[in-house]
């Protein structure tokens, strides 16, 4: 939908103002007042050239729209001059509108979704938490605008915000909960927060502090990419659909581990372990972090707990690493923990779950990151996949039963024997981890996914108090007359 017209109360430079009651904008984070200049959210000319190809809905606040910016710096024009160096003819609309609330995105969400979007990209809850909206309040509304956009048949991009440090811990982790849970709820991909690097960089944010300058939405936009050109990927896009990525596993004395580049200065080994919440390093390897000033002071964000095997609960330091990068996946600001334990470090869900998908080959050693969620094709020499139907459905079952149970001999024996002493086959990690929860694993659903795989989605809650919303696709296959568990793709997690 065009946004013509000339409207002279917005300053005479600006096309389409819309008026949705008073114009807002962001407030100053330390003394929460409105900022002085109302922006409207008109489209660039350069964005409305393009007439075919995919349409990108930058649908937020004034983040999106380019607040105080020429049109050609803002985010809908820069981030469309890039998709189009690239050869992707997407036209990008301009759906940022100044000050706007989740509710206020959520009162014009169908005015928006009539332009009939191949993508959304949706960045709203800057403003409820610089206002201390409620946090529970900012889920519901956004909770709403992905059902409906989910509905519209659009994809959708949904781009994180973090809470300011000033309205205290508890506000700050329940609203920084609420971008990821979301993201695993409905299974959309998940930009984990739109100011990635941006955010109080003084040379890359305008004179209030808050606002991305040009340089600064040139940030966001090199950031933000790759994420839309893999939504872009599609046949129907003209663009090709996108490859899964293979990374070799080494061995290291029996345990297989995948390299990871940390803040783009050191290589270190570590094992996938989708039990473990966090990333987890090793006391002793966090020194050798610190030594190398790979981690240093500015780092550190204060003391969490660790759960042991036994089920005991300690204190650990938790930091901040500002880049790990995996194959050609780079994530930014992920949780780590330090724990007082010998071994290499566990690359868990504060890490995994922010990956499109990923599993383990564990006959191969290969770790596969895959950008959708289709069952891959079955490698030579597996056990013949089975068809899903009837009682096969109690297979997964059983398996998940057993996990809320912390059993894990149980768990193990319906696992394709070769696959057990790996994740979450290990009867000992089920142990582990499942052991210490401090709500058991409930089974929600469990229906056929595909030809041979089941859809798994279940809740656990914990020893720190969070409810954790996890989903997987299951892979069934035959050994003999048995049907048993060949593989278990993680779609998401804590």
């Amino acid at each position: 939908m065009k946004r013509g017209g000339h409207d002279a109360g917005c300053g005479g430079e600006r096309q389409g103002c819309r008026r949705y009651g008073a114009q807002r904008a962001l407030f100053n984070a330390l003394g929460l007042v409105f900022l002085a200049f109302p922006l409207c959210a008109g489209v660039p000319a350069g964005v409305r050239a393009a007439a075919h190809g995919p349409v990108i809905l930058a649908f937020g606040d004034s983040l999106t729209s380019g607040f105080g910016l020429p049109e050609r710096d803002g985010f809908p024009a820069q981030l469309q001059a890039k998709l189009r160096r690239q050869g992707i003819e997407a036209r990008v609309e301009n759906g940022g509108n100044s000050g706007d609330t989740t509710a206020d995105g959520l009162a014009r969400t169908d005015w928006e979704l009539a332009q009939k979007p191949d993508l959304v990209i949706l960045e709203l809850g800057a403003n409820d938490m610089l206002r201390g909206i409620s946090p529970e309040i900012v889920r519901a509304n956004l909770d709403k605008l992905v059902q409906k956009i989910k509905a519209s048949g659009a994809k959708l991009l949904l781009a994180g915000m973090r809470s300011a440090p000033n309205w205290g811990k508890s506000y700050q982790r329940e609203f920084d909960a609420i971008y990821p849970d979301l993201a695993r709820r409905y299974q959309v991909p998940l930009y984990p927060f739109f100011l990635d690097d941006v955010a109080m960089q003084k040379d890359l944010t305008q004179a209030d502090g808050l606002h991305p300058n040009e340089r600064g939405v040139q940030v966001v936009v090199d950031r933000i990419l790759p994420y839309v050109v893999r939504l872009l990927g599609d046949k129907e896009f003209g663009t090709g659909s996108a490859a899964a990525e293979t990374i070799q596993l080494e061995d290291h004395g029996g345990t297989y581990t995948v390299p990871v580049r940390i803040n783009g200065a050191i290589v270190l080994p570590f094992v996938v372990d989708s039990g473990a919440s966090d990333v987890v390093i090793p006391a002793d390897v966090f020194l050798t972090l610190t030594r190398t000033g790979t981690v240093g002071p500015a780092d550190l964000i204060g003391t969490g707990d660790y759960a042991l095997a036994d089920g005991s609960v300690k204190p650990s330091q938790r930091f901040a690493l500002r880049e790990m990068e995996v194959g050609g996946y780079k994530l930014h600001d992920v949780v780590a923990i330090v724990v007082s334990v010998q071994g290499e470090p566990l690359l868990g869900q504060s890490f995994l779950s922010r990956l499109p998908s990923w599993e383990v080959d564990n006959q191969r050693h290969l770790l596969i990151l895959n950008d959708d969620v289709s069952p891959p094709r079955q490698a030579r020499n597996k056990p013949a996949p089975v068809p899903v139907e009837g009682n096969n459905l109690e297979v997964v079952r059983a398996f998940y039963s057993a996990l809320a149970k912390s059993d894990g001999s149980a768990a193990s024996a319906l696992v394709v024997p070769e696959k057990r002493a790996v994740g979450p086959f290990s009867a000992s990690q089920i142990s582990k981890f499942y052991g210490t929860l401090r709500e058991p694993l409930r089974l929600l659903a469990v229906r056929k996914y595909a030809e041979h795989s089941v859809f798994a989605e279940y809740t656990f809650v914990l020893p720190s108090g969070r409810r954790c919303d996890g989903r997987s696709v299951v892979y069934l296959s035959n050994r003999g007359p048995d049907t048993l568990i060949e593989r278990i793709r993680a779609l998401g997690g804590c």
